[in-house]
């Protein structure tokens, strides 16, 4: 399914990146295509994996009744001219807003999480689900965070940046659709240096840039 944001937003947001893409695709070894395409799809089963977390927990939440989500993920990826390193945009599909809102009503309706009592202060258990739209963004910049990380393959150099763009466009049929953009930026030394076990993968996650605009 086609992710209409992409045709609206995402082809303003990326214009020049696009532009700069083309200009010096012929020049892009065929190998760096590939693995420009192969971390496309981490990125998109990143995403996936994100939705399939919030989707279980809501349905623990509210049983026999599973959130829906407009489209399936999509992610581009760009190859800089003069060394600028790479940019891939991720489309994430919103949750369809008639679903959540469906889905709010119904968690009203639940008997109260005992998770939540006072009295039981050692559960283990995390607490119900009660905000589907805030816990789908935070396992998504997770998700992301981890998959990038895991980028050790891409052919950067020192001096580059790997920089991934997440959102999803604002849908007037959707007011969950946030309006501001992720961005997640990580210096080719820093993925160079935990290729290499000079850093942990904690201190590698410790370094990525987080921009919201």
């Amino acid at each position: 399914m086609v992710f209409r944001s992409l045709i609206v937003v995402a082809a303003l947001s990326v214009a020049s990146v696009a532009a700069a893409q083309t200009a010096v695709e012929s020049q892009v070894q065929e190998d760096t295509l590939r693995q420009v395409q192969n971390f496309e799809s981490v990125l998109v089963s990143a995403v996936n994996q994100a939705a399939s977390k919030v989707t279980d927990r809501a349905l623990k939440a509210v049983p026999d009744f599973k959130l829906r989500l407009e489209a399936n993920p999509i992610a581009k990826g760009f190859v800089m001219p003069t060394g600028g390193g790479m940019f891939f945009l991720v489309e994430v599909p919103g949750i369809e807003a008639t679903s959540q809102l469906l889905w709010v009503q119904l968690r009203q309706m639940q008997p109260r999480d005992p998770n939540t009592r006072v009295d039981n202060p050692l559960s283990v258990d995390p607490p119900m689900m009660t905000n589907p739209g805030k816990e789908y963004s935070e396992y998504t910049r997770q998700a992301v965070v981890e998959a990038m990380l895991d980028a050790i393959t891409l052919p950067l150099t020192e001096g580059q940046s790997l920089t991934v763009s997440v959102g999803s466009t604002p849908d007037p049929a959707n007011p969950m659709a946030t309006l501001k953009r992720l961005y997640l930026i990580l210096k080719a030394e820093d993925l160079m240096a935990l290729r290499a076990n000079r850093i942990t993968r904690d201190e590698a996650k410790a370094k990525i840039v987080e921009k919201r605009y």
